[in-house]
């Protein structure tokens, strides 16, 4: 045994690596590239070194590049005939994570089915800047239609259905073969837990700008793949530090676990930022934000639970060394926009807590009005003041600069101006 054990994994496995490699790629449906698999039979474990797997849509974009992996296959799901991997571990990794003019992620692709549809509408929490594509409106998106509750309903019927045994008939030349199976066993490749070390994700947008993050730590949980119905994923940890052209611009912490059971279903999202330099994630925001962010430091702790739709979410922020100053056409209700950033802009830290309830497609924002006018109000104060007896006075000063015997004033001019000092806004 101990002969056959050490001759298949040194010297017939790595003979039949083009042949495991067809295999993949068929059920993939993209490139894969590997250079040596080795197979241990009596352990029901594998290695694999150099694996590279390419967009399918760009066969010479590598996405994912694996330096070394170990894995250890389920006996149990072999008996009823599914490629099961209790756990693996991958040490030197490389994922080029890259976002597309259609709004979608070229990850993505690794992850659809041939039963999934590619959707083209942008999502954005901030009315006003709806279909813009940074980061943020993308991932809103794909999450919005993940975990909308029309995905949640769909999902129960889906689990229901999969307790059912149906039954698979394949004539023969004398009699039937009868094959009886549940839904999940449609899921014919699984990972169970799958720890990644040393990994380093490279982000870019279609603009070419990218960060990269680094000594990464991922964590993967109950994955599941199938040719038809793509991806399901249950837990992703994830943490590393934020790099910007070589240097340190922050660390984060992500959490995702999604579990469910006959009445409802959870996800849960805990994120942690810590001191992150905005200019150097810019393209991950700045779509979706009412102001433009010149500068600044920002930490912040988020924990949200979405049960069947609705949202529990609790978030602190802390913003330092900041410089904003409002885009076009923004508004924040009866605050003028100058007049907040220039308020925000003289507070530092700024300090904010706020919750989000409501549904995931209607979310509705309490506590932040509060948390930011406690914080602003006396800037606010003195701010509006200052602009109305200075800059108000000037405006209108140069309008009567000659005797009013000897001019006309135009009333509406004189609006417009002092409007223009509050963004334009006409109300």
């Amino acid at each position: 045994l101990i002969i056959f054990h050490l001759c298949f994994g040194l010297l017939i496995s790595p003979a039949l690596t083009s042949f495991t490699i067809d295999k993949i790629n068929k059920c993939c449906g993209t490139k894969v590239e590997l250079e040596r698999v080795n197979v241990w039979p009596l352990t029901l474990s594998f290695s694999l070194k150099n694996l590279k797997v390419y967009n399918p849509d760009k066969d010479d974009e590598r996405v994912v590049y694996l330096k070394n992996v170990s894995a250890r296959v389920s006996p149990i799901g072999l008996l009823s005939k599914r490629f099961v991997l209790s756990s693996i571990r991958a040490n030197g990794v490389e994922i080029n994570i890259e976002g597309e003019p259609d709004g979608t992620f070229n990850i993505q692709k690794l992850a659809e089915g041939t039963s999934k549809t590619k959707e083209k509408k942008g999502i954005s929490l901030w009315k006003g800047f709806a279909g813009k594509k940074d980061w943020y409106g993308k991932v809103y998106d794909l999450l919005t239609k993940k975990l909308s509750k029309k995905a949640v309903e769909k999902e129960k019927a889906e689990r229901a259905q999969a307790k059912k045994v149906t039954k698979e008939i394949t004539e023969l030349p004398k009699g039937r073969r009868v094959y009886f199976k549940t839904l999940a066993d449609n899921y014919i490749f699984e990972i169970r837990s799958l720890e990644i070390k040393n990994a380093v994700l490279k982000l870019a947008d279609e603009n070419g700008k990218t960060i990269e993050i680094g000594k990464a730590r991922i964590d993967i949980g109950r994955l599941g793949l199938d040719p038809v119905n793509g991806v399901n994923i249950g837990k992703v940890d994830l943490s590393g530090e934020i790099k910007n052209a070589g240097l340190t611009a922050g660390a984060l912490d992500v959490l995702f676990v999604k579990s469910f059971n006959e009445k409802r279903e959870r996800t849960e999202f805990d994120l942690n930022l810590k001191n992150v330099d905005l200019d150097a994630v810019r393209f991950i925001y700045e779509e979706s934000l009412p102001v433009a962010v010149k500068r600044g430091i920002i930490s912040m702790r988020s924990k949200t639970i979405l049960t069947d739709n609705n949202i529990d979410s609790r978030n602190t922020l802390s913003l330092t060394k900041h410089e904003l100053y409002p885009k076009s056409g923004a508004v924040t209700g009866f605050i003028p926009m100058p007049v907040l950033c220039e308020a925000l802009n003289g507070i530092d830290p700024v300090k904010l807590k706020f919750d989000v309830t409501g549904t995931l497609e209607n979310p509705e924002l309490s506590g932040f009005q509060k948390s930011l006018m406690d914080l602003v109000g006396p800037s606010v104060k003195n701010i509006g003041e200052s602009m109305l007896k200075g800059k108000a006075s000037e405006a209108i000063g140069g309008l009567l600069g000659e005797s009013v015997s000897t001019k006309k004033i135009d009333s509406q001019e004189v609006i417009n101006s002092v409007q223009s000092l509050f963004g334009g806004k006409k109300e």
